[in-house]
């Protein structure tokens, strides 16, 4: 692989596996802060829900004693129960300074359905609704009527919400002692009290988007039997009861049910059987929810504000895209710098590696660019010492050319001097060997004469 394309790769991964942590790392710290901002946001709703629930039922209660201490319910509430003869002159007299009276409460207190005066044994006395007048509150209540008649002679006492057949809605009763002017026990006050209000309150979507919604439940014995424990708090049961309307079940109310253990609603199960908390988790639509719960004490009742995970992190949604949008860019951008520097880094080296090249051909004629020698970093550096050693290379290679044809020629001069001295020892010996020959001749001669007696 060539050195630019291991370069191209080397700075665009490097910058591409930067950028995914950066953007990754963003992303989570986003998401994280995010969730803990809406959640802090669920238990500040939540927190106002609950405030707003307590002084929903405390103005009843003021309501309430404020009622029963008037001087039409201390004065006439007597007369009613002693005197119940409906054509009674006295009791007629007695029922229109009542009706008088309570007919601007209703006019004040519009979520007020009906009024029951009751007396000492829980008949009903005095009605907004005349039909009533006569049978026992537990006649017309089935499931908390004699409930709230026994606690209401105590003190004031709002029982829990219950459907009731005959309005076709959900509601509560609110009942309170009423004594006359001895102090003397008189009867029961109780108002019929309509839910729309109350659940309006718990249902206000502010801040929760078009996906949250606040729940009301509570723990039953059994949400299958319609009996008279149908709609009662039990500590052990286990069987959530949705109180209120749902946001996306407008037939939920006091029919919408869960059982304990189960997967989905688990802070509405949670909340019911007296956990505070938060965190994401399926809810009654099999949905991711982000939620926030709380118990209610003094109803029994879990207070549970969600919204859909999808809603939640639509804002992240939106930054992954443009995280991803200017990623997608930075990386186009990263891999055009990345084939720019890689061709700045490796047109030297390739200048570089074509001089090797030549000089392993033979080839000393190079030059290099000036602006290659101008680098100021290790590839000028090398380019300058690789240039000078290529400079002492030549000088090199010329002086060795100088040197041999010097050696040469003293060499050649050596060896014709040589001839020279070889050719006088070859005459000086044919001459030596000419001498011998005529020494050895004439030795020769003078043997012979010695032999004739020629010579003495």
């Amino acid at each position: 692989m060539k050195i630019r394309t291991q370069l191209i790769l080397t700075y665009f991964c490097a910058a591409v596996i930067s950028t995914a942590f950066v953007s990754f790392y963003s992303y989570n710290k986003a998401k994280q802060s995010l969730l803990a901002e809406k959640t802090t946001a669920l238990e500040a709703i939540t927190t106002l829900k609950i405030r707003s629930i307590k002084e929903y039922f405390e103005d009843f209660n003021r309501e309430m004693s404020i009622t029963t201490d008037r001087y039409i319910a201390k004065n006439f509430l007597p007369i009613l129960s002693s005197d119940f003869e409906k054509n009674s002159a006295k009791r007629s007299s007695a029922r229109i300074e009542i009706e008088r009276d309570m007919s601007k409460i209703l006019t004040t207190q519009e979520n007020i359905e009906e009024l029951f005066f009751l007396d000492k044994s829980g008949t009903i006395v005095y009605s907004t609704d005349e039909e009533t007048e006569g049978a026992l509150i537990k006649e017309i209540f089935p499931i908390l009527g004699e409930e709230s008649f026994q606690k209401g002679k105590i003190s004031v006492y709002s029982t829990d919400i219950f459907f009731d057949e005959r309005e076709n809605h959900a509601e509560f009763l609110t009942a309170g002692p009423v004594y006359d002017f001895s102090g003397n026990f008189a009867g029961v006050l109780i108002f019929e009290v309509d839910t729309t209000a109350l659940f309006s309150l718990v249902q206000d979507t502010t801040g929760v988007g078009s996906t949250g919604e606040t729940l009301i439940v509570r723990l039953i014995s059994d949400a299958q039997e319609k009996d008279s424990l149908f709609h009662r708090y039990d500590p052990q049961g286990k069987t959530v009861l949705f109180l209120n309307t749902l946001r996306f079940d407008p037939n939920s109310s006091l029919k919408r049910t869960l059982l304990v253990g189960g997967p989905l609603g688990i802070p509405a199960q949670k909340s019911a059987m007296g956990e505070n908390g938060s965190g994401i988790n399926l809810d009654y639509r099999e949905k991711e929810a982000l939620s926030v719960w709380k118990y209610f004490p003094e109803k029994n009742w879990g207070i549970v504000t969600k919204i859909d995970m999808e809603e939640v992190l639509t804002p992240i949604y939106i930054l992954a895209r443009t995280i991803l949008l200017f990623a997608g860019l930075i990386g186009v951008i990263i891999f055009i710098m990345s084939l720019l520097f890689a061709r700045i880094i490796a047109s030297p080296i390739n200048e570089l590696t074509e001089t090797a090249k030549k000089i392993g051909r033979g080839d000393l004629s190079i030059t290099y660019s000036p602006k290659l020698l101008s680098l100021k970093n290790e590839i000028g550096t090398f380019a300058q010492v690789f240039m000078k050693s290529i400079a002492d290379l030549k000088d090199l290679q010329e002086n060795l050319e100088k040197k041999v044809e010097e050696r040469t020629l003293v060499l050649k001069e050596k060896e014709e001097a040589l001839s020279k001295e070889l050719k006088n020892a070859e005459r000086a010996n044919k001459l030596m060997v000419g001498r011998e020959l005529e020494m050895v001749k004439l030795k020769k001669q003078i043997a012979e004469c010695k032999n004739k007696g020629n010579i003495k």
